[in-house]
């Protein structure tokens, strides 16, 4: 299970490369899968890395069934299109909450 977890002391992920940084994580992944048999955990909090992971799935017909997000110990699931069962306050929001307040 490839474990996607969003907190405040995860990895920041920069605009640049950020499609390359997701694509790795799914590579590393398969490579840990075929040699563990324990969840492939990665903690991230920018809140770029959920779309861009979500991007580099769909790109990769990548098995949706083997991804969850972690927010808060809630777990969220991707289905067979890419999208989010839901979208907890607080997971990944802050770009809509600026935009919201400059409106």
């Amino acid at each position: 299970m490839l474990i996607l977890k969003y907190c405040k002391e995860g990895k920041l992920y920069s605009d640049f490369n950020l499609l390359e940084s997701a694509c790795d994580v799914i590579e590393k992944y398969k490579a840990h899968w075929m040699e563990h048999e324990e969840d492939f955990v990665v903690d991230f909090g920018t809140e770029n890395f959920i779309n861009a992971i979500r991007v580099v799935c769909k790109r990769t017909n990548f098995n949706v069934v083997d991804v969850r997000f972690i927010f808060n110990e809630e777990i969220i699931l991707m289905d067979e299109y890419y999208m989010l069962d839901h979208w907890p306050k607080g997971f990944g929001d802050i770009q809509e909450k600026l935009m919201l307040e400059l409106i």
